[in-house]
């Protein structure tokens, strides 16, 4: 299970200070009273171009079989990169930009540089934004009222300088339903294998 770990640092910043060391989960989300038998269950692992590594610290729940981590708030949930960069591309082709020439920040912060993959990545991803965007809308109705769910007006209309993080702190209540790349619920398919424990 993914949950939101509340932090203002930029990826680069995230790495640089290790802050997945500092990160704490005071209560397991299963046994709010505690008496459970959580406990810290190491790190995974997040590429994030040019060969930066972010971690990202877990612990585990024998009592409920579940595995939790703890998501920083610069990171896409369930995608590579960050929710910056994801950004920076949407708002650029909002502003008509071309796709490849709107991914320049994704090409200088890629390991590999490869337009046709980067196309289909984008591809996946914006399609993906636009359904959070839409739901978010509606949501904040009193916040995005008349607002087109974009990002551009969205983030003029929270006078906020980055939307998607904005709106993981706005919809900090509401992320376990909302899809990735903002929120963590994940849609499994029919033909997923049963779990016997939740992780991420």
């Amino acid at each position: 299970m993914q949950l939101r770990y509340d932090t203002q640092l930029t990826v680069n910043e995230y790495i640089s200070t290790k802050a997945w060391e500092k990160a704490t989960l005071s209560s397991c989300p299963n046994h709010p009273k505690g008496g459970c038998s959580l406990a810290r269950h190491g790190t995974y692992t997040r590429k994030c171009g040019r060969g930066r590594i972010a971690r990202i610290a877990r612990w585990y729940c024998a009592d409920s079989h579940t595995t939790f981590s703890l998501l920083p708030d610069c990171l896409a949930a369930r995608m590579p990169g960050s929710l910056r960069q994801l950004e920076q591309i949407a708002a650029a082709i909002e502003q008509n930009q071309q796709p490849l020439e709107a991914m320049k920040c994704f090409r200088a912060n890629a390991d590999h540089v490869d337009p046709a993959a980067q196309l289909s990545w984008l591809a996946r991803q914006l399609p993906a934004l636009q359904r959070v965007l839409v739901t978010v809308c509606g949501l904040l109705p009193d916040v995005f009222a008349g607002c087109p769910p974009a990002v551009l007006p969205m983030r003029a209309a929270l006078d906020a300088p980055w939307l998607l993080s904005a709106l993981r702190e706005h919809c900090a209540e509401h992320l376990h339903c909302l899809p990735p790349p903002l929120g963590f619920f994940q849609i499994r398919s029919s033909t997923d294998p049963p779990q016997s424990a939740n992780t991420c």
